[in-house]
Formats: structure tokens, C-alpha cells, sequence
């Protein structure tokens, strides 16, 4: 089993749940994905103030998102964690895949061209489905990749102007969820260089249409599968992200501290 790729699961060694969950992923990326996936040991929030030192990115949006959907710190340590991958594939000019610790395979993975970021898993939410466009690029073995576009006229909402749909009105302008997605090293330079330019909101959204083009996978190849959540907001009424999960969820502290 050898991948034309290299493939990275962010985890952080500073919490034990992370740690236990990235070898569920790596485990299901070998034995399902056929995929070979190394650990890749992430930030952290106990590194943000060190982070936003060295980088002084524009924190774009950050009551409407950041505070309201997330765990500051925690979301910003993600953010670097997938950042310093996209570093990565421009310094070894290599496509990378990259996976969340709670990415699970379901499919053997079929691997495509496209000159941008491919999300190969199971979308977290849905806005209005079947109102946006896919274009089919290619397909092979009863799988098709498919291109996003979309003809909606919503006007940005958000600090974010230059965008040309709002955030959460479009099914074709962001990643909903950067859990288990391809990256080519001209997107990922695309994506620093917008880091730089713009500002940043976090990776599922910064990985949007204004920035790269995006496609994906139909069926997906992986889902997230969370039992935790370091960084989401998930049971705060005022998220709007409150919904039910398994017996023995935690979040936030909590989760930090097991």
C-alpha cells in the first residue's frame, strides 16, 4: 500500500483524547481507506498567544464566528495545525491529504487530478440541498468528482466583503468541515497568501471558492466521527449548533482535561 500522496491526521499530544482518536483514523484509513496515513502532531491552545505572535493574521469575523461557534484558542491552534500542513505541501511541492483525529473511512479511496481541494468526507451540514451547482469533472470506478459553482445571489454578510456569497447561505462556498479533505501545493500557497492578504476564519471556511476551487467526491470516503469536540461549541444554545449526541459527550474544557 503506497500512496502518489502524502497523507497527514492532525491530532495534539497534549490531550489524551486526541491521541486515542487519531489511531481510529489511521487504523480505518489503512484497513478501509487502503490509504497510509501518519500521525501529525498539531497546535494546541496552549500555543495561540506564541501563534499570534508570529503571525499577527486579521482574526476576520470573530464575534459572528469565532466566539459564537467556537472555543477561541482551541479553533485557532486548528486553524495553524492544517495552516502549517498547507506549509508543507508548498515546501515539497506535494499533494497532501489531510484528515481530522476523528476522520473514519468507509470506502477504499480512489485518488483524481483537480487543481485545488477536494473534500472527500461526509459533509457536516447541509443549507439547501440540491440549490447549488456540480459540475462532473471526472469519475472513475463508479465514483465521480465533482466541481462546486453556484448561481445564488446572496450578498456577503460577514467582514469578509471581497467573498461573494455569505457563509452560511451557500452549499457550494465553504468546506462544511475540514475533516477529511485533498490539498495541491498551488491551492495551499493560494490559501497563505489569502491568510496574509484577508485575514483568517477558521479552515473550513478560509478553504472556500473565493480563495481555490473546490470539489468533491461522490459517495465520500470518510465521515467524522466525534465523540468530543476540542474546539466546537456544539451545546451552547446560542451556536445554534446544539443537537443531540451519544451518551458521554464532552467539549471544551472538559475534553481538554480528560
Amino acid at each position: 500500500m503506497k500512496n502518489n500522496f502524502k497523507a497527514y491526521s492532525i491530532y495534539t499530544k497534549s490531550s489524551r483524547l486526541s491521541v486515542e482518536s487519531v489511531r481510529r483514523t489511521i487504523r480505518s484509513a489503512q484497513e478501509i481507506g487502503e490509504v497510509e496515513v501518519l500521525p501529525y502532531n498539531g497546535y494546541d491552545r496552549y500555543q495561540v498567544d506564541e501563534l499570534e505572535e508570529k503571525y499577527s493574521f486579521k482574526i476576520l469575523d470573530r464575534e459572528a464566528i469565532w466566539n459564537k461557534y467556537t472555543y477561541f484558542d482551541s479553533m485557532v491552534a486548528c486553524f495553524f495545525s492544517h495552516f502549517s500542513l498547507w506549509e508543507k505541501s508548498v515546501k515539497t511541492n506535494e499533494k497532501i491529504m489531510i484528515l481530522e483525529h476523528d476522520a473514519i473511512f468507509t470506502e477504499k479511496y480512489i485518488d483524481f487530478d483537480f487543481e485545488g481541494a477536494i473534500t472527500i468526507g461526509k459533509p457536516l451540514w447541509e443549507i439547501h440541498p440540491n440549490k447549488d451547482i456540480r459540475d462532473l469533472v471526472d469519475e472513475k470506478e463508479d465514483v465521480k468528482l465533482l466541481k462546486w459553482d453556484c448561481r445564488c445571489k446572496h450578498l456577503p454578510s460577514l467582514e469578509h466583503s471581497p467573498y461573494d456569497c455569505s457563509v452560511f447561505e451557500c452549499n457550494s462556498w465553504c468546506l462544511k468541515g475540514a475533516h477529511s479533505y485533498i490539498i495541491t501545493p498551488k491551492s495551499a500557497e493560494k490559501l497563505i497568501e489569502k491568510s496574509y492578504e484577508l485575514g483568517i476564519v477558521p479552515s473550513d471556511i478560509h478553504i472556500n471558492r473565493y480563495n481555490i476551487d473546490i470539489s468533491e467526491t461522490k459517495p465520500s470516503f470518510a465521515y467524522q466521527d466525534s465523540r468530543f469536540s476540542l474546539c466546537t461549541k456544539h451545546k451552547s444554545p446560542d451556536s445554534g449548533l446544539n443537537v443531540e449526541y451519544q451518551d458521554g459527550w464532552i467539549e471544551g474544557d472538559e475534553a481538554w482535561s480528560k
